[in-house]
């Protein structure tokens, strides 16, 4: 994957969406080392897209949710590498709670967990069905729990200071919860959603 080196402001106060997520990452990455990425499914996987050409690991056959944080914790486990971890909500719930063997492990990964409130990809085809929304956690606030290290972020310039700390310290896992509006996801995921319902139409005219 290649991405474009766009710098997003510190000073940027806005509330965050999902469209800034790849342009901070990528200013965090720019000048320091290459780092494995593991991502989710939904938003996770297509905000992945834009983000700089790292060594990249995703269900992109499966789409299996749930598979980013043991999938980044495998990868360290394996090659020593720190990666960096990018999880919604959703997956999270399911297998998040992997991160408690980090520490007997010795693993210390970057994990990004996405708050938005829900399955938002889910949503996007079934905008009625009340099982894509997620119950209200503190991702941030779970993190000493499960023995790691933990930041919230809900603007440009929180996420940015908190991967700077993230990516600074080590020994123990770094978890930061980007809150996002409710619903909110990325331009790339609405164009992909708009371009199969399209398809969709036009089958099921033909």
């Amino acid at each position: 994957m290649t991405a474009p080196h766009k710098k997003i402001p510190s000073a940027k106060n806005t509330p965050l969406r999902a469209d800034d997520i790849a342009d901070i990452v990528n200013s965090q990455l720019e000048d320091t080392f290459v780092m494995p990425l593991a991502v989710d499914v939904g938003d996770c996987l297509f905000i992945s897209t834009s983000i700089r050409d790292v060594p990249f690991l995703a269900s992109g056959y499966y789409v299996t949710m749930g598979f980013g944080v043991p999938a980044g914790l495998g990868v360290q486990a394996a090659t020593g590498e720190r990666p960096l971890i990018i999880v919604g909500d959703g997956g999270f719930q399911m297998t998040g709670w992997e991160l408690l063997h980090c520490a007997r492990s010795g693993l210390d990964p970057v994990v990004l967990v996405l708050n938005n409130g829900g399955w938002g990809m889910l949503k996007q085809f079934h905008p009625n069905a009340g099982y894509t929304d997620c119950g209200n956690i503190s991702y941030a606030a779970l993190a000493g729990t499960l023995g790691g290290d933990g930041y919230k972020a809900t603007t440009p310039k929180e996420l940015t200071e908190a991967l700077q700390k993230a990516l600074q310290r080590r020994g123990k896992f770094q978890l930061i919860e980007a809150v996002l509006p409710k619903g909110d996801i990325s331009t790339t995921l609405k164009s992909y959603v708009s371009a199969l319902k399209s398809r969709s139409e036009l089958l099921a005219a033909a």
